[in-house]
């Protein structure tokens, strides 16, 4: 069985094909400001074998999905399966009061970071937003927190200071000595709170060895921060996704 599989973030589109137990074909696009029909066509539609399924976690708008949908039924002949959260799956179990209103895509990656090891995982999801959620050595999703990614950060610091303009972070040794070092330096430093906060929570609940997933579009920009080694896991979603074939 051939298997589409796709992450639909609040920025980009991910996809990769599954097959024989291999993840392979992967795309990463943008939908914004486009048709996603014609994206769609353009990165899916080429001479390779056609998916019997179609497998999307999606927290974005819901036109995404119509229009996903409605391409994949006259292309693949396949109906779309959107994967939503619930409360126990695969051995792992959410603590979230209503896991109807836990994203999607924070679900998949804890599912996915936990099956790999088995062990107490953080996993770290840099995107529109930052994301970070903690599952214990036996499978209990404890719950996370959410809080603006880089990009984010950036345009809300420029948006409401005229002076102030978004440009890439940048590690910046002591203190920042012009605008761009000093924005990096501000917006480096809530991270690397944000970081030091999950850190300490951690050890007050005694979770020991924990294993640390970095993954998202924006990771490299804040890598710097996390104050333990990591595992760098890019399609931790779609490996979410793979539990679901």
């Amino acid at each position: 069985m051939v298997s589409l599989l796709v992450d639909i973030g609040n920025t980009n589109i991910k996809s990769a094909v599954y097959s024989d137990g291999c993840l392979s074909e992967r795309r990463i696009f943008s939908v914004n400001g486009s048709d996603p029909t014609d994206m769609f066509e353009t990165h899916w539609l080429s001479d390779g074998e056609r998916p019997d399924k179609v497998l999307v976690s999606n927290v974005s708008t819901p036109s995404v999905i119509h229009a996903l949908a409605s391409f994949s039924k006259i292309h693949f002949d396949t109906v779309v399966e959107v994967v939503k959260p619930v409360k126990s799956y695969r051995g792992m179990k959410t603590e979230y009061e209503d896991p109807e209103r836990l994203g999607v895509d924070r679900w998949l990656a804890s599912l996915a970071a936990w099956l790999r090891c088995l062990s107490n995982v953080c996993v770290v999801d840099v995107g529109t937003a930052l994301t970070i959620d903690v599952v214990t050595a036996s499978g209990v999703h404890l719950g996370g927190l959410i809080a603006p990614g880089p990009t984010l950060m950036q345009q809300s610091l420029a948006s409401g200071a005229a002076a102030l303009v978004r440009e890439d972070l940048s590690e910046v040794e002591f203190f920042g000595t012009n605008t761009k070092d000093a924005m990096s330096l501000g917006c480096l430093s809530a991270f690397g709170g944000i970081f030091n906060t999950v850190e300490k929570r951690l050890d007050s609940l005694g979770l020991r060895d924990v294993v640390w997933y970095l993954t998202g579009g924006g990771a490299e920009a804040i890598a710097s921060q996390i104050p333990a080694i990591f595992t760098s896991a890019p399609d931790l979603v779609l490996d979410g996704l793979v539990e679901f074939n």
